[in-house]
């Protein structure tokens, strides 16, 4: 009875060992997908603030645009150019 006493407390040592073991590699795979998670969140973040500067600047860009071509337009019109009618203020 006694060396079946040890040898079920071996067992359990044993077992314990392994349960041990089994727990820290669970918790390093836990921490590995966190890590994960966290470096595409933030990378999603990173794309995401380019697109919106990207954006931005495309907004920027295109209202430069608009204020150089109404200049344009104006010195043209001022040196002679025809208006076209769709410009033209007034009854048409």
């Amino acid at each position: 009875m006694a060396a079946e006493l040890a040898a079920a407390r071996g067992q359990l040592k044993e077992q314990a060992v392994q349960i041990g073991k089994l727990a820290v590699e669970f918790e390093q795979a836990r921490l590995y997908s966190m890590r994960a998670i966290d470096d595409a969140r933030g990378e999603t973040r990173a794309w995401r603030e380019r697109c919106a500067s990207v954006e931005a600047q495309a907004v920027a860009r295109a209202r430069e645009d608009n204020i150089l071509l109404e200049t344009f337009r104006q010195l043209a019109y001022q040196r002679g150019a025809t208006i076209p009618a769709v410009l033209q203020k007034g009854p048409k």
